[in-house]
């Protein structure tokens, strides 16, 4: 993790006009093209890895290579997944609980402890978690945000997690005959996290861990009572990947779809 304050790292003049520009392109296609070419500027103008901003009222310092969601929200934050962080805005407060799966640098764990709400962050990817804690630090949410530095899985035990080279954001547990790197990570049950952790509700998570989804949350609500069950879920949007029976029996447990992104399937339960 970097110690150095906040700020020693920030584009300079030319940089920020360029960043603002790109900030401000339509959600159009033509507007993202145009986002891209004046991110290409800035990459080629900055120079260095790293870069401090502030975005959307949050403090990143964001690593401009191996990493992809992070260039993204520093650079064209209204492509990347703006709909369902304003969401959280209105849906989470002081008190409530978010559960971060998947968390990577922390996007979705920031604008979620901005409302004053409590965060499970679960990133087992060591390089991602440095990150994250070093993102929350600046923001001043420490105490906020735990860290869960393990893979969720429907299983409790140990497996090898790949870390590609070219996007952190893929990082994902191993299939066999993979032949790319990992590191042994210890793989846990959210039920049992949540245990541990003495939580007793769940106002709403995201959970984007690379076809991962379906085995963690059909453990999940298998294993929980109903007071347990979030009222709000985003998915990474890999669900016509699933077995059908296990989309039917989330939408047994009371979810129905309120949105659907380019990126994600937005669920929120509907009580009788």
């Amino acid at each position: 993790m970097d110690r150095k304050d906040f700020g020693a790292y920030a584009p300079d003049a030319l940089s920020s006009f360029f960043m603002r520009q790109a900030r401000r392109m339509p959600v159009t296609w033509l507007g993202r093209r145009f986002a891209l070419i004046l991110r290409k500027m800035v990459l080629l103008h900055h120079g260095g890895s790293i870069m401090d901003t502030e975005v959307a009222g949050i403090r990143m310092r964001a690593y401009l290579s191996g990493n992809v969601s992070e260039r993204k929200f520093i650079f064209m934050p209204q492509f990347c997944d703006a709909f369902e962080r304003g969401l959280l805005s209105g849906w989470l407060g002081t008190g409530d609980v978010f559960l971060d799966i998947g968390a990577n640098a922390g996007i979705y764990t920031l604008a979620a402890a901005k409302t004053g709400a409590r965060v499970f962050a679960f990133e087992p990817n060591p390089v991602m978690a440095a990150r994250l804690l070093e993102n929350v630090e600046l923001n001043g949410f420490s105490s906020l945000v735990t860290l869960i530095p393990d893979a969720l899985s429907d299983t409790e035990g140990h497996a090898a997690f790949l870390l590609p080279d070219d996007n952190f954001g893929e990082a994902r547990l191993a299939t066999e005959g993979s032949d790319e790197a990992t590191v042994q990570v210890r793989t846990r049950r959210l039920a049992n996290v949540l245990a541990e952790q003495g939580v007793d509700r769940v106002s709403a998570m995201k959970v984007d861990i690379e076809g991962g989804e379906e085995r963690v949350l059909m453990d999940f609500f298998l294993s929980v009572p109903d007071n347990l069950w979030p009222g709000l879920i985003i998915i990474e949007d890999s669900v016509l990947s699933w077995p059908p029976a296990s989309f039917a029996r989330l939408q047994g447990f009371g979810y129905e779809v309120m949105a659907r992104t380019r990126m994600n399937v937005v669920l929120e339960r509907k009580t009788a």
